[in-house]
């Protein structure tokens, strides 16, 4: 076994190495995302390792560029983005598929390779966390719904808003809210309303801290 030095090195080295050849391929096929991920997992799992072995020794761990909380959530959001690119309108449907939600980051299946990483996380970068994810799929929208899939006026509206300034306008929270309390009416009855409800759901609620006044407990819609 290589002395814990250069075995953050090596780590180091291989998240370099593979951070360059992400950057040069943005829209990846199935196949060359699928590839991304096991990458991307074999990284996170060298981690989970290295800290296993050098349990306590904080000056050495404390190293590993995939450990710090900047770069955690910036692996979130790429997780987040390969696994659209890997299924497609499939994403919702897929056992692999990820939830902004901070319970589920933490302990969801899906997010097995991740473990302890979310966990450690300060609680704003938790929260940043969970925008990474929320935001990733909201930008790849038209990629991750079928079709078949009638997409509201409205939804498509918060969904344009955040491709094109990034953040919530007032018009955007104004459309939310509407959505939240009259979903039947600002979504009709397409197959996909549900998914669109649950999205904004997840949206007002990682605003939620910005006005804390305002709740809602989301409704199950068919």
């Amino acid at each position: 076994m290589l002395p814990a030095p250069e075995q953050v090195k090596t780590i180091n080295s291989f998240f370099r190495t593979f951070s360059d050849l992400e950057s040069l391929n943005k829209s990846p096929t199935p196949s060359e995302a699928e590839i991304m991920l096991k990458v991307l997992q074999f990284l996170l799992l060298m981690r989970l390792e290295i800290q296993r072995t050098q349990r306590g020794a904080s000056a050495v761990t404390e190293k590993i560029e995939i450990a710090k909380p900047t770069v955690v959530v910036d692996l979130v959001a790429l997780h987040t983005k390969l696994l659209v690119h890997k299924l497609g309108n499939n994403f919702f449907d897929s056992f692999e598929s990820v939830v902004p939600d901070i319970t589920f980051l933490e302990s969801g299946a899906a997010m097995g390779y991740f473990r302890g990483a979310i966990t450690a996380l300060p609680e704003e970068d938790k929260q940043s966390a969970v925008h990474a994810v929320l935001t990733t799929i909201l930008a790849h929208e038209r990629e991750i719904f079928p079709e078949t899939v009638h997409r509201s006026t409205q939804f498509i509206k918060i969904c344009t808003g955040f491709r094109n300034s990034k953040l919530l306008l007032p018009e955007h929270i104004a459309t939310l809210v509407n959505i939240l309390e009259n979903p039947e009416a600002a979504l009709g009855n397409s197959t996909g309303r549900r998914i669109q409800y649950q999205l904004v759901f997840y949206l007002f609620d990682s605003i939620k801290p910005i006005d804390s006044g305002i709740t809602y407990t989301p409704r199950s819609l068919d």
